[in-house]
């Protein structure tokens, strides 16, 4: 039988938080020294010294003992979200409950990481107070605990293989960055690519991806990766209000395309709700569908396991390469 050493019930906050300390609390007591090598490793400019200090004959106020054996206080206060949903208040609010400590550290952990905005923000307040922002994925927070373990260390090796399989399982560590949503575009495929602009109206749900593939004609003809995903009010054509920002950054350029987008849509607009997907842009290729009939709606690949079905053993990926390689790839794979 297997050996868990993580809590596999429903994933939320707390339990995604015990496991994530325990595992800390299993390295620090592996290894002291190896705790407070994976703490420096995270951090920029300073040198974390925390181990045990022997002083022979220190002076106090009213005495000199023989000795004295001590250690330098730290905390490390930690806030655990699933959805990216951290509030700057209860960050800040964190940073009172540090006062009074030699090193105070901040530690937001979550499956992806910290909008740039939000981490500006309580990165600049945490260096005000004299507090350390560690902001982590769950897969970094893996990365960072392998780096400071030992190969040959058989017993931490198993704990973090199987925390690390607890993070999968928990859906944890995201894998939208190696998934396609393959789309209908037959009627808007051409201004589509032209603007590097896919819509649709906000109340269509999605699931979290990172390439968009516009399918025509029994193939996917072109994928795009995303870079920017806006949500905005088109009243008309001509019209289009209240931007938002759900992932991206939005300027001139990207407001631009997204107008011209609309306005060169074969379909009339009145008063809707639109999700603008944005990409760095479509590049052509032919990932056919061998089956009959179109697909009913959107439809999701895994694009590291349709490229692997066509790779000789030993040259399969891991990695993604560049979009337009794996345009070019993708002309060799089929699909039903």
């Amino acid at each position: 039988m297997e050996t868990h050493y993580f809590q596999r019930y429903h994933s939320k906050e707390n339990v995604d938080t015990a496991n994530a300390m325990l595992l800390l609390s299993r390295l620090y007591l592996n290894s002291p020294k190896s705790f407070f090598s994976f703490l420096n490793n995270l951090v920029e400019d300073i040198d974390i010294d925390v181990e045990l200090k022997v002083v022979l004959q220190e002076k106090n106020k009213s005495s000199v003992p023989d000795a004295a054996i001590m250690q330098e206080s730290f905390k490390i206060a930690v806030e655990t979200k699933l959805h990216n949903n951290f509030a700057e208040k209860q960050l800040l609010h964190h940073l009172a409950s540090l006062e009074g400590y030699n090193y105070k550290f901040l530690m937001t952990l979550d499956p992806r990481e910290m909008e740039s905005n939000l981490k500006q923000k309580i990165d600049s307040e945490c260096k005000n107070k004299n507090v350390i922002h560690i902001n982590l994925t769950f897969k970094k927070l893996i990365e960072a605990v392998k780096e400071v373990v030992d190969d040959r260390d058989i017993d931490m090796q198993n704990i973090i293989a199987d925390y690390e399989r607890y993070c999968y399982d928990s859906d944890l560590i995201p894998d939208d960055w190696k998934r396609m949503r393959v789309v209908l575009s037959g009627g808007t495929f051409d201004q589509n690519q032209e603007c590097g602009v896919y819509y649709h109206g906000q109340e269509r749900g999605y699931s979290a991806h990172k390439y968009i593939g516009l399918y025509k004609d029994k193939a996917v003809k072109a994928i795009g990766k995303i870079t920017g995903i806006f949500e905005a009010h088109v009243v008309n054509k001509d019209n289009i209000t209240n931007f938002k920002t759900v992932t991206g950054l939005f300027d001139e350029t990207i407001e631009s395309r997204i107008k011209k987008s609309i306005k060169k849509s074969p379909y009339p607009f009145n008063e809707e709700d639109m999700i603008f997907f944005v990409v760095d842009k479509f590049y052509d290729t032919d990932f056919k569908k061998i089956t009959p009939r179109a697909p009913m709606g959107s439809r999701m690949f895994d694009l590291v396991d349709e490229i692997n079905k066509i790779m000789p053993e030993g040259s399969k990926i891991e990695e993604l390469p560049e979009t337009s390689k794996i345009a070019e790839l993708l002309k060799n794979c089929t699909w039903g």
